[in-house]
């Protein structure tokens, strides 16, 4: 609906908090889990995995995302939920992951699908710009990121609790 908004997780250990549109709220324990188990699908997106052991991989059917065709990758991992990674089928870039979470407003399991699009370079990098999420197949989030910036190093300040 083009509003902007801004916020911040921190996950500390077992504690965590975020801030949004700076309210800051405490994360319960349960909540801080199921913070971790988001962040680890997230960080399959980056294919830093590849050199991690204990990572089993698997080929999933073809499929099409946005009318391209996708192959799929089915990652699984020890104490983790199993996730699907799709790329297309011509570039190579990631356009889908597909995984289950613990929806927070009503407490069940359900299948997340984030359909990534819109690939521009920056810094000899392509990089996503268009992220649609679904729940249960319904639209939960439609953004377009407007800017990205790289940090060298970050004061340690950015991360502490306001």
């Amino acid at each position: 609906m083009g509003k902007k908004f801004t916020q911040t997780q921190v996950i500390d250990g077992d504690k965590g908090w975020i801030q949004a549109d700076g309210q800051v709220q405490d994360m319960p324990k349960d909540a801080v889990a199921e913070m971790k188990e988001q962040k680890y699908a997230e960080d399959l997106d980056r294919l830093a995995f590849l050199s991690e052991k204990g990572i089993e991989f698997s080929m999933l059917d073809e499929i099409k995302v946005e009318v391209k065709p996708a192959v799929g990758v089915l990652v699984r991992s020890k104490g983790h939920r199993d996730v699907k990674l799709y790329f297309d089928k011509t570039s190579g870039l990631l356009v889908k992951r597909a995984h289950r979470l613990l929806d927070p407003s009503s407490g069940k399991e359900v299948l997340q699908e984030v359909v990534f699009s819109d690939y521009q370079e920056k810094d000899g990098l392509k990089h996503v710009r268009k992220i649609v999420a679904f729940r249960e197949g319904k639209k939960i989030i439609d953004a377009r990121v407007t800017e990205i910036t790289f940090f060298d190093k970050l004061d340690e300040k950015v991360f502490a609790k306001p």
